[in-house]
Order: C-alpha cells, then structure tokens, then sequence
C-alpha cells in the first residue's frame, strides 16, 4: 500500500477509529512502538547513549589479544534504529564515527576476521560518503584522523579511511 492509499484509508476514519488503529499497531510491532515511544517522549541523548552502548558492546565482543566476534550487522542495525527516528544529521554521524572509533580502538587488542575487517571498510566508506553528502564531513574529519592514526600502521585498516575520503574526493571532481 502507498502513502497516499494509507492517507485516504485514515482520513475516511473518525478519531476513535484512528485512535485504535495507532494503538493496535504499538502492540503488534516494536519498531512501531519505539518509534511512538520517541514521539511522546524525544530523549534523543537517552537513545543515543543506549546506541552507543550497544555499539561498543558488540564491538567488544570476544576475547582480548583473541579473534573479534563482532558483527557488523548489528552495528549497522543500532545505527539504522537511530537513523529511524529522523533526530538530525548530527546525530546520525555522530553514532557513524562513534562506530568507526570503537571498532579502529577494539583492533588494538582484538584481531579481526576478514569478513569484519571488509565490512568495516564498507562501514567507513559508507560513513564518509553520508558525511560528504550531509555536509558533515568538516565537522567529523578530526575524528575519523584521530581514529586513523590511532591504529597501528601494521593494521589492514589502516587505509580505510583515507581510501573513502579519497574515493569522495574523486567523486565530487567528477560531478563538477
């Protein structure tokens, strides 16, 4: 169903049938439900802080100075839930780059697989490409350098960053 068939269906209905329907839908989904959760209550730091923990739990994950357990798509995942209230491009890339920050710190004392270690490069492309696109990119670039040169220049993300701000670089020479 599109928008505008939902928009008719919704405007033939009174109040109370409206009423029903929004709170049928906060029990039958928990998207639906955090989503109207925020809207009565927009505690965007509270979110924020539970992204975060979330992000650095997963990232985290295994044993120190063993192999990284972390998977990328529940970084992703806590990103997008974020993402899905709309609070602001701030906000946004803020959890982006805070993600990049934990993941280059966890390779400190973790070694990663190869399927992490890729997609965490897709992980910092897709970060700078949003950041470029959003006008974030001269507000969050000492923290992605900070990150970059945190890591050790033996580690195969080492690169990461540069190689997307690059690839950005090129490709807003070639839309010009």
């Amino acid at each position: 169903m599109s928008k505008t068939q939902l928009k008719k269906e919704l405007q033939q209905l009174d109040k109370e049938s409206i009423i029903n329907v929004v709170l049928d839908l906060y029990t039958a989904r928990k998207e639906a439900k955090d989503y109207l959760d925020f809207f009565v209550n927009p505690d965007i730091s509270g979110r924020m802080e539970k992204a975060r923990i979330k992000i650095a739990k997963e990232l985290t994950r295994g044993r120190p100075g063993g192999q990284s357990r972390a998977r990328i798509s529940h970084i992703r995942k806590s990103i997008k839930e974020i993402e899905s209230l709309q609070p602001g491009v701030e906000y946004i890339a803020d959890l982006m780059v805070y993600s990049i920050e934990v993941a280059y710190a966890a390779t400190l004392s973790q070694r990663l697989t190869q399927t992490l270690a890729n997609g965490l490069r897709k992980l910092v492309s897709d970060t700078v490409i949003f950041l470029d696109r959003t006008d974030q990119l001269s507000v969050m670039l000492p923290r992605l350098q900070k990150a970059d040169e945190s890591l050790s220049r033996w580690s195969s993300l080492r690169s990461a960053i540069n190689d997307a701000l690059s690839g950005c670089a090129e490709h807003a020479i070639l839309s010009h």
